[in-house]
C-alpha cells in the first residue's frame, strides 16, 4: 500500500514537472513581417579575357571589402517547424579596387610596352529570395535561400601604350585609351544560414550567400599615331569580364510578427 502511494506521488510530480515546464516555455516562433540590418565581408572574383592582335590572355582579380546590407521580409511556420518565406535585401559596399599590370609585345622591328589599370567598382546589388528552413531546435532556424540579383559591376580600364619602330633613326610614339565596360546585371544567388530568436521580436542571423553577377563586354579601339613614315593604324582590344561575388556577414532584425 504505501509503495503504492510512492509510486503515484512520482507519477503527480513528473506530471506536474512536464506541465510546468510547458508552461514555461516561450510560445513566439518566426511567423511574420521583419525588418533587418547587417554587417561582414564581401569577396569578388572577376576573370578578364582579353583578346586583341597580339594574342588571347585570361587573368583573374580577387578584391574583398566590407560589406553592409539591409533586408526585409515575411515568413510562417508550417506543421510546426517547417519555415517558408520570401525576403527582399539590399548589399552595398564601398569596393574601389585598381590593379595595374604591364604588357610588352614585340614583331619584327616594332617593340610596344605598357601598362594597365583596371578598377573595379560594385553598385548595390539588390536581392528577391524564397527561404525555407527548419526548426531544428526551438528558436533555432537553419535554411537555405535562392533568387534573383540585380548588379552593376563597372570596369574601367585605362591602357598606355609607348610603341617603338626599331629603325635608323628610331622612332617612338605614345598613345592611351580609356573606356569602361559595365552595365545592369540580372542573374541568380543562392545561400544558407541560420536564426536565433531570443526574443519575440527580435532575432540574429548569420549568412553565406553566393551572387553570380554575370558577364560584360567592351571593345576599344586606339588610334596609333604614324611611325618613321608609316601610316597611322587602328588598333582594336576586346575584354570579356566575368564576376561572381561571396558574402559572409551577421545581421540583426526586428520582427512585427512574433
Amino acid at each position: 500500500m504505501n509503495k503504492c502511494i510512492v509510486v503515484s506521488c512520482m507519477l503527480a510530480l513528473g506530471v506536474n514537472s512536464v506541465y510546468a515546464g510547458d508552461m514555461g516555455k516561450p510560445s513566439y516562433d518566426f511567423n511574420g513581417a521583419y525588418l533587418g540590418l547587417g554587417s561582414g565581408v564581401m569577396t569578388l572574383f572577376t576573370q578578364e579575357n582579353r583578346e586583341n592582335v597580339r594574342g588571347n590572355d585570361i587573368k583573374n582579380f580577387t578584391d574583398t571589402a566590407v560589406l553592409f546590407t539591409g533586408d526585409i521580409g515575411y515568413g510562417r511556420m508550417f506543421k510546426e517547424d517547417l519555415y517558408l518565406g520570401v525576403k527582399g535585401s539590399i548589399y552595398y559596399t564601398a569596393l574601389n579596387h585598381l590593379n595595374e599590370g604591364t604588357v610588352a609585345s614585340s614583331g619584327g622591328s616594332r617593340l610596344v610596352v605598357g601598362d594597365n589599370e583596371v578598377t573595379t567598382s560594385l553598385q548595390p546589388i539588390y536581392n528577391i529570395d524564397a527561404v525555407l528552413g527548419y526548426e531544428v531546435l526551438p528558436h533555432l532556424l537553419p535554411f537555405v535561400e535562392a533568387g534573383v540579383s540585380f548588379s552593376t559591376v563597372n570596369t574601367r580600364y585605362r591602357l598606355k601604350r609607348t610603341e617603338t619602330l626599331v629603325s635608323t633613326p628610331t622612332s617612338t610614339v605614345q598613345y592611351e585609351s580609356i573606356f569602361t565596360i559595365g552595365g545592369n546585371q540580372t542573374s541568380y544567388n543562392v545561400g544558407l544560414g541560420i536564426n536565433y530568436q531570443p526574443h519575440k521580436n527580435l532575432f540574429f542571423s548569420t549568412e553565406l550567400m553566393y551572387n553570380d553577377l554575370g558577364q560584360r563586354r567592351g571593345t576599344t579601339t586606339m588610334t596609333v599615331p604614324p611611325v618613321a613614315g608609316t601610316g597611322a593604324r587602328i588598333d582594336s582590344d576586346t575584354r570579356a569580364v566575368t564576376s561572381q561575388d561571396v558574402a559572409l556577414f551577421g545581421s540583426v532584425s526586428y520582427l512585427f510578427g512574433g
